[in-house]
């Protein structure tokens, strides 16, 4: 169900998996499957259980298999 509502850019249309940060309709930060990452930014634990670098999220984004984790 989270799928179905989130990671679309506005909720307008369905654009599918979004990889990229963008700003959600209540301007937050958000990236992947509805996670705010103004709130609940990814731990540096997180970033290396992904192998992502937090710092280059912006223009790296994620996969949609890390989104899934």
């Amino acid at each position: 169900m989270l799928k179905r509502h989130e990671g679309r850019l506005g909720g307008l249309e369905d654009r599918g998996f979004i990889h990229r940060p963008y700003r959600c309709p209540a301007g937050a930060l958000t990236v992947g499957y509805g996670r705010n990452i103004d709130a609940n930014p990814i731990s540096e634990a997180e970033a290396r259980a992904l192998g992502i670098d937090p710092r280059r999220l912006e223009e790296e984004g994620l996969t949609e298999d890390q989104a899934e984790i």
